[in-house]
């Protein structure tokens, strides 16, 4: 009796799906790789496929790194094709410590994406803007809304939604 791997076993199970499905096997596939850029869902925004993340128990493993430390991770990350970074208002100092380990790289060359807790009576732009400052950039690629603690979102001066182009000075 033959036995089979289970590689084996999904790789003539996934030929033989498509091969239904479909009425012909693919050629070549292609291999896939974290350092791959993907585009984010709808958004046609491009990030590598794994993105680096500093909120190792709230970033107290990345704190505990200290700034070198913690800098060389992140350069070694970049220099091997890791340009998706994520970082926390929650993960406390990492927008700052972020921002010290990407100063120098050409800010086009990776994507940056925060999140933001909400708290009543802080106005989401002054929280935004104070987020972008310690990191140290521009604008941020992907803005999430994180912690929730307010089940409304605060009118903007002019009575409207606040719009992405308000979360940044990015000039377009």
């Amino acid at each position: 009796m033959s036995r089979y791997t289970r590689r084996e076993f999904l790789k003539t199970g996934l030929a033989a799906g498509t091969l239904a499905a479909t009425g012909s096997l693919p050629l070549f596939a292609t291999r896939q790789t974290a350092t791959d850029w993907v585009t984010l869902g709808k958004s046609g925004m491009k990030v590598t496929r794994l993105a680096f993340g500093t909120g190792s128990f709230s970033g107290q493993v990345q704190r505990d790194l200290g700034q070198d430390g913690f800098t060389r991770l992140v350069r070694h990350a970049y220099d091997n094709g890791i340009r998706f970074f994520e970082t926390a208002e929650s993960y406390g100092d990492m927008h700052r410590m972020l921002g010290v380990a990407l100063k120098g790289l050409p800010r086009d060359s990776y994507r940056l994406m925060s999140k933001v807790t909400t708290h009543p009576g802080v106005n989401p732009q002054e929280k935004f803007d104070e987020l972008r400052k310690l990191a140290n950039t521009e604008y941020f690629d992907v803005m999430l809304l994180h912690w929730q603690h307010t089940a409304t979102w605060p009118r903007t001066p002019a009575g409207g939604r606040m719009e992405f182009s308000r979360l940044s000075q990015r000039k377009r």
